[in-house]
């Protein structure tokens, strides 16, 4: 639970440094949280699990010996992290562009 905490606070923080900074905050606030959701549903290796972040970060370039085999997978892992940032900058940029601009439109006298 603390740990969740950890992670969930520079969230937070981005979401209020968005609510200033209109689309390309939130767009920004779409590529951290679409990043996180990629990574928490990365494939996993079957008997090992999912791989850690700084494997998936690399794209498993650094991996030696048998984990070798652990690569395209961690070149998987890494697509859909990159997915992810992308959808989310997209749905959150254009989420906050049309809540803006129906804001702005003032209903006839």
């Amino acid at each position: 639970m603390f740990r969740l905490i950890i992670y969930l606070l520079p969230v937070i923080a981005l979401f209020f440094i968005a609510k200033k900074g209109g689309v390309v905050g939130f767009s920004v606030l779409g590529v951290v949280l679409g990043a996180v959701v990629g990574f928490l549903l990365r494939p996993s290796v079957p008997l090992v699990g999912q791989l850690p972040l700084g494997v998936v970060l690399t794209r498993g370039e650094n991996l030696t010996g048998l984990d070798t085999l652990f690569r395209s997978t961690a070149e998987q892992s890494f697509n859909y992290v990159l997915v992810g940032s992308i959808i989310g900058a997209v749905l959150m940029g254009v989420a906050k562009g049309m809540t803006s601009s129906s804001s702005k439109i003032s209903p006839a006298p």
